[in-house]
């Protein structure tokens, strides 16, 4: 089974940060891709809401068991702290953590390998420069030791949040369709090299990083796999060692 959770939140609940207004509509939008036949994700959408992760774990139990591939995205806030690391923010009567230690470790547990997409802005009071939390999220997810490989953005507190999905997920997206119909299998590396060759649509990007895994993670168009039909879940709506650090982008 190959799996893709796609998370995001309006913020609106909490009134702790500023909102992402119809984050949710474009999050299916981006899931909508993972799931046509070339990509091969069976998809599901959750709030970027406290009980993300017993969410997870409820879904993956619902489908009988443990995905053989698994993408998560996440789209909203993210910050980094001294005591807990780095930390995706979950909407609520008041916000919740989501530490990317504890999605490591719930990755482990439920696939086989994952490849984690994170586009997030930085909340009020977080610790670091955007690369540095850039760094600081790629190292907790991936390395040597790690079955979990991840791209990664990260934009600074100050910049509103404007409609439609940030320059990141819009560049994703964008080389997701330039490769449709194409042979070639689409691993991170590769799809991170492609966004940077797009030079002037990359350069909106504050910090961006690609962190590997111990294997190659392969999830984009040319690898096709069985998706089967979406079982339901509360909470879940679904569908059919080199290192290269520049201000914009990090590749370990």
């Amino acid at each position: 089974m190959r799996l893709a959770i796609v998370a995001a939140s309006s913020y609106e609940e909490s009134g702790q940060v500023s909102p992402i207004p119809n984050a949710e509509l474009d999050v299916e939008l981006f899931g909508r891709r993972l799931a046509e036949p070339d990509a091969g994700f069976t998809v599901h959408a959750f709030d970027a809401q406290r009980g993300l992760a017993e969410g997870i774990e409820e879904l993956t139990r619902a489908l009988g068991g443990r995905a053989r591939s698994l993408v998560f995205y996440f789209w909203g806030y993210a910050l980094l702290s001294e005591e807990r690391g780095p930390t995706l923010l979950l909407d609520g009567p008041k916000l919740s953590s989501f530490t990317l230690a504890r999605l490591r470790r719930l990755l482990a547990e439920v696939t086989d390998e994952a490849l984690v997409v994170v586009d997030a802005t930085l909340a009020e009071g977080s610790a670091g420069a955007p690369l540095d939390v850039v760094r600081a999220m790629g190292s907790a997810l991936s390395g040597r030791d790690s079955r979990v490989s991840s791209l990664i953005s990260v934009r600074p507190p100050q910049k509103r949040t404007q409609p439609g999905p940030p320059p990141f997920t819009g560049l994703v997206q964008m080389i997701l369709d330039t490769q449709t119909g194409s042979a070639h299998a689409l691993t991170p590396e590769t799809l991170f090299r492609a966004m940077q060759a797009e030079e002037v649509m990359f350069a909106d990007i504050p910090a961006a990083g690609c962190f590997l895994a111990q294997n190659d993670f392969v999830g984009g168009p040319g690898a096709v796999g069985l998706s089967v039909p979406p079982a339901s879940a509360p909470a879940a709506r679904a569908y059919s060692e080199t290192e290269e650090i520049t201000a914009k982008g990090a590749i370990a």
